[in-house]
């Protein structure tokens, strides 16, 4: 079973995620008309990564400014679980940006977003 993501993107939740009653991203996400795209989680990853890297950190360095685990940060940049807003406002702090959230409408190519500081 497909579910709705961001942007008009499907994905299939892993099995794990569907024994745990929850959509998980498995890197499986479609556009209308059967093209992949990266899964919302997946994106995030490569950001939380790029931004550790560029700022010459280690995971157990980012685990421990956000005073987490080293196994939470792994599980982050998998791509391949959810994370929480709180989770989301202690990773931005600790990689030194702002967290922001908020809703896009309009067409894909142009969309108008509304963003809020989380």
């Amino acid at each position: 079973m497909l579910h709705d993501g961001p942007a008009g993107t499907r994905f299939r939740p892993s099995d794990r995620s569907a024994r745990l009653g929850g959509p998980s991203c498995t890197s499986q996400c479609w556009l209308p008309g059967g093209a992949r795209a990266a899964c919302p989680y997946e994106q995030l990853a490569r950001i939380v990564i790029r931004r550790r890297i560029d700022l010459g950190l280690t995971q157990e360095q980012l685990a421990k400014r956000m005073g987490t685990s080293h196994s939470a940060i792994s599980r982050i940049e998998s791509g391949q679980h959810s994370t929480s807003v709180q989770t989301l406002q202690r990773l931005a702090v600790a990689l030194e940006m702002r967290f922001v959230m908020g809703f896009e409408h309009g067409p894909t190519d142009k969309p108008v977003r509304e963003l809020v500081p989380a």
